[in-house]
């Protein structure tokens, strides 16, 4: 029987792995043997909900890195030379008046986000100098075969990777979101045996900006878009019913942005409420609005027919909001909410392309509740995000630039919710590698190669 390690140390990682086909692939099998490393305080939950027969959960305590170990963490994130990285670093200092230390900043980025030589001598410098802590004792009871780490740019990811470097054990690892690398979320300080990416534009980033091997990047597509394609949608009516409203009328689906932006969500939901009061085509129309996953609090400020469709998420007591849980209730209802809105108005982000792979109108936000808001804070930068041009440039989703354009735009697209359709596809094509439903099975096919199996 063959044993490897799976990582599950953040909340969308439980997502990606625990509520795909990923975990009933792996459950089919049984010569081997799955443990699944994860927050110790989130082990019983864990284990209760999706443990059984060969998968099995190990609670870990959080770890914090030692002085050099922290050293060395520091300089990663001036690895990646990215528009990303030079707004958010221009944002975080500029606006701080903090020009010396923006200075600083941009330099030190120039230089090692520029020359690959030194990137590799500090990579070098910290496989031999930090020592790893914290798993030699899981990796002495088990003595896995593999390790398989599913946010490769994670503390603790890097972590346990470092450990199983230690003693040769075979690693891949996965990119948890499409925007790790170009906004350099902590980059790759250990790398796996080979790197598994939901597209080509992640596969680039692996290897321009993150220094892999081409022929260590393996394209998969995106785990937990198969269920937009495996399993059925809720109904109209059961959508509606869920959150309040009534099925026999059309809605605008308002993503909204959360805590960075809170006051433009509140500005765009206005907006929104105005047109449907004011605007004759729109006058049977519902508006529902639906805060970000990573917002903390009740919606304020909406108005009394806005109907609110607050995620559905697990709490557990900590104060990071990336440790709740992702619900399987809560995907239906995002998928289903998508499914079945007449036009979807949201900001740059990931559900773009959940809105494109469901095949909904989609029209971006790309002005300001004032004229007052400096562009490094203002909505309007992140259109520069290094990962938002390509998808885009597609011309799948409409970017309205004023409340005039957005009135024009939702009008149009409920005329014509067909516009701009296979376009839509395009982004599709460019993000989820294939929209097949099979991305689990390719990463598990991954898992049993390296296995051996």
């Amino acid at each position: 029987m063959k044993t490897i390690f799976i990582t599950i140390f953040h909340g969308h990682i439980a997502r990606n792995i625990l509520l795909t086909d990923i975990l009933k692939y792996l459950k089919e099998d049984k010569d081997l043997r799955v443990i699944m490393l994860c927050p110790d305080f989130k082990r019983d939950y864990y284990q209760q909900q999706f443990g059984g027969g060969n998968v099995s959960f190990e609670g870990v305590p959080a770890l914090k890195p030692g002085r050099l170990d922290h050293f060395f963490r520091t300089l990663y994130y001036y690895f990646v030379d990215s528009d990303t990285v030079r707004l958010l670093e221009g944002e975080k200092y500029i606006l701080a008046h903090r020009y010396v230390r923006y200075f600083f900043s941009r330099l030190v980025t120039k230089i090692l986000g520029n020359i690959r030589p030194l990137r590799r001598l500090i990579r070098a410098l910290d496989r031999q100098l930090v020592k790893p802590q914290g798993f030699g004792q899981l990796f002495d009871k088990y003595q896995p075969d593999l390790l398989f780490v599913a946010s490769i740019t994670s503390d603790q990811d890097t972590m346990v990777l470092r450990e199983a470097g230690r003693r040769s054990v075979h690693s891949l690892g996965m990119v948890r979101s499409w925007d790790n690398f170009l906004s350099n979320k902590g980059n790759v300080r250990i790398y796996p045996d080979k790197l598994l990416v939901h597209n080509r534009f992640l596969a680039d980033d692996a290897v321009q900006l993150a220094d892999f091997s081409p022929d260590k990047v393996i394209t998969i597509g995106m785990p937990h878009f198969d269920f937009y394609v495996n399993e059925p949608r809720l109904s109209r009516e059961e959508t509606c019913r869920r959150v309040g409203a009534d099925p026999k009328k059309p809605f605008l689906l308002f993503l909204m942005i959360g805590p960075s932006s809170a006051k433009l969500d509140i500005y765009v939901t206005a907006l929104l409420e105005k047109l449907i009061a004011t605007e004759p085509k729109l006058k049977d129309f519902q508006l529902i609005v639906r805060p970000h996953p990573n917002t903390g609090k009740q919606v304020e400020g909406v108005g009394p027919k806005t109907l609110v469709n607050y995620p559905k998420l697990l709490e557990f007591g900590s104060s990071r909001l990336t440790d709740r849980e992702f619900t399987k209730e809560d995907i239906d209802m995002f998928a289903g909410l998508i499914s079945h809105a007449a036009v979807v108005i949201s900001y740059q982000g990931t559900s773009n392309v959940d809105t494109a792979a469901l095949g909904r109108p989609i029209v971006n936000i790309k002005f300001d509740e004032s004229e007052n808001v400096p562009y490094l804070k203002s909505v309007r930068s992140q259109y520069e995000w290094s990962h938002v041009p390509p998808i885009v440039a597609t011309g799948g989703i409409r970017i309205v630039e004023s409340p005039e354009e957005l009135r024009e735009a939702i009008l149009e697209y409920d005329e014509h919710p067909e516009r701009d359709a296979e376009k839509r596809k395009q982004i599709v094509s460019d993000q989820c590698y294939n929209l097949d439903g099979q991305a689990s099975r390719r990463a598990v096919d991954e898992i049993k190669k390296s296995l051996g199996k």
